[in-house]
């Protein structure tokens, strides 16, 4: 029996014979492209190494040869300070050699990075970012702060004498010039720096700083030490270290608590007003002047000024009340400014917040001018 294929059978063994000739063609091609991804081989110096010399250079070896703009533009090496600066070699198209600009520093962790995008001579890359580090020196102890003076307070530290010198004590031999840099006072006083043990051998471990200028009784000094200061091996601290302190215990600053003009009248309020003038003020004075606590006389004397200028001369009748006396008199109905700087002190040192100003005019009775005259009337 004879069987006759059918015009549909035949269309579709003719498509099946042209995917398989496609397929074919396919797989022949790809014979023909050269696909393999570029892998990193070697570095140097190993991934983890401590104890590598601080003139070391860094060399990657491909496994094939690369783009050499590609690798010089995307391979990085760094420190926590940020990206190491060099040159590069080329010996091979497959190697080169980074040599830094400056010795890698003593004592610290540098990373290296090369990224999956550098491409090789084909147009490989490579398939993830090849990383690794290495490690300057042997010392990896962090220096620490083991005491001050001022001592550390989470808050103030009160009753700091005026000359006393400053001193941190460290666990470990430091790095005095790196060191210097990451001390700061503030607000600044004169001083210099002197270095010596915190502990027998134990070399520039103690730094002192002895003042040339006495502290301000009552003011507020903040001490620091940034995360900067570094030890010989080249470890910082990586930690700030504050001192808040206070020269002494008073902190508040003194006021004036009044201007006073002595009359004898009981009715008259003897105090002078803050915004307006006091009348009625005698030429002969005095006037009295009453502070929140006790003064340093002569600052408060170097403080007062009154305008126009008169003589006179201060009584005090304690250490927060005192007098001006006019050596001869005031003159008569003239409007006169007292005016205290905020340059007087208390006894422990501390200024006036703001200056204080009143006016008062002598027209008191027997204080006008006296005009002659003929005088007419019955």
């Amino acid at each position: 029996m004879t069987f006759c294929k059918s015009k549909a059978a035949e269309s579709v063994q003719g498509r099946v014979y042209v995917f398989i000739a496609a397929v074919l063609v396919v797989l022949g091609t790809a014979c023909d492209f050269d696909i393999e991804t570029l892998r990193v081989v070697r570095c140097t110096p190993g991934r983890g190494v401590t104890g590598i010399e601080s003139g070391a250079v860094v060399e990657i070896v491909f496994s094939a040869d690369v783009n050499r703009l590609d690798a010089e533009e995307l391979f990085v090496l760094e420190n926590g300070n940020g990206v190491v600066r060099g040159e590069y070699n080329w010996s091979r198209g497959d190697r080169f050699v980074f040599i830094p600009s400056e010795p890698l520093e003593k004592n610290g962790r540098y990373t290296i990075t090369v990224p999956r995008n550098i491409r090789d001579s084909k147009g490989n890359t490579m398939g993830a970012d090849f990383l690794s580090d290495f490690y300057i020196g042997v010392d990896f102890t962090t220096p620490r702060v083991l005491s001050s003076i001022p001592s550390y307070n989470s808050g103030l530290t009160y009753n700091v004498e005026a000359d006393q010198d400053i001193s941190i004590d460290f666990s470990k031999g430091m790095n005095t010039g790196k060191t210097v840099e990451a001390f700061s006072i503030s607000p600044e006083v004169s001083g210099f720096f002197v270095w010596s043990e915190s502990s027998p051998g134990l070399t520039d471990s103690r730094l002192e700083y002895r003042l040339t200028e006495p502290l301000v009784y009552g003011k507020l000094y903040r001490l620091k030490l940034s995360e900067d200061a570094e030890d010989n091996a080249g470890n910082r601290t990586g930690l700030e270290y504050r001192v808040n302190f206070i020269v002494g215990n008073d902190t508040v600053p003194p006021e004036v608590m009044g201007v006073f003009y002595i009359d004898g009248d009981p009715e008259t309020d003897d105090r002078f007003p803050d915004s307006s003038v006091r009348y009625g003020v005698s030429r002969k004075g005095p006037i009295m002047i009453e502070f929140s606590e006790d003064m340093d006389r002569q600052s408060v004397e170097k403080a007062l000024c009154i305008t126009p200028s008169v003589s006179g001369y201060f009584d005090w009748g304690s250490d927060q009340v005192v007098s001006f006396r006019p050596s001869g008199l005031f003159d008569p109905e003239t409007l006169y400014q007292l005016k205290i700087t905020n340059s007087c002190m208390d006894r422990n040192g501390i200024s006036m917040a703001s200056g204080y100003a009143v006016e008062f005019r002598t027209d008191a009775p027997e204080s006008l001018f006296v005009r002659a005259g003929q005088v007419s009337g019955s």
